[in-house]
């Protein structure tokens, strides 16, 4: 089959994290995207009319997409035969800056303490927490849901608490909203004046 069909030149790349070190599930995609075309260079009469044009029913011709040690994607068709192509063609790096990040634990009263703190963020990304003065204060991993739980590794400072997310490509994300922590409130442990009783009751 390799002889009927070719890999087609793409016309969108598959973005990733790194294009060197091409993952399964990257592979996954370039696969959905995969084009097949028949083959300019085959001199079977009966295909004159189709060279170069698209294949309709691809995943019907594909066994598997894979990939080798030159940096070659390599498709192997249902018979074992192979085409192969440089990967280059099919991805590109992942240079967009994740979304900004939300802050979305109230830290109200919980400067001194460690309260762990949610943050939603990009799926996948390096969440960093940080004080007023920009020290790091935490880290986490935002989970499929775009949720990322910091359990802070000092006390939280009184101040300003922002988050930056950074994706697996290493671009990093402005800074998040800031969210205030306060100081507990202290306890009112001193009893009321004493009352007076103004209404005179006399013959009451």
């Amino acid at each position: 089959q390799s002889q009927k069909y070719d890999i087609a030149t793409p016309t969108e790349k598959v973005t990733v994290a790194n294009p060197s070190k091409v993952t399964d599930d990257d592979l996954a995609k370039i696969k959905e995207k995969l084009q097949l075309e028949y083959s300019k260079t085959n001199d079977d009469a009966n295909l004159a009319d189709k060279k170069g044009k698209a294949v309709a029913d691809k995943d019907g011709k594909i066994q598997s997409v894979t990939k080798d040690a030159d940096g070659n994607l390599v498709v192997t068709y249902k018979d074992g035969s192979q085409d192969k192509k440089p990967l280059s063609e099919f991805v590109t790096k992942d240079t967009e800056a994740p979304a900004k990040p939300v802050v979305n634990t109230d830290l109200t009263g919980k400067a001194g303490t460690k309260t762990p703190v949610v943050v939603s963020a990009e799926p996948g990304s390096n969440v960093e927490l940080f004080d007023k003065d920009g020290n790091k204060i935490g880290e986490g991993t935002a989970d499929n849901n775009g949720k990322a739980t910091v359990t802070p590794t000092v006390n939280i400072p009184a101040g300003n608490v922002t988050a930056k997310a950074t994706d697996p490509s290493g671009n990093t994300s402005v800074a998040s909203d800031p969210a205030k922590a306060t100081k507990p409130s202290t306890p009112d442990t001193e009893a009321p004046a004493k009352p007076v009783v103004d209404t005179d009751l006399t013959g009451k």
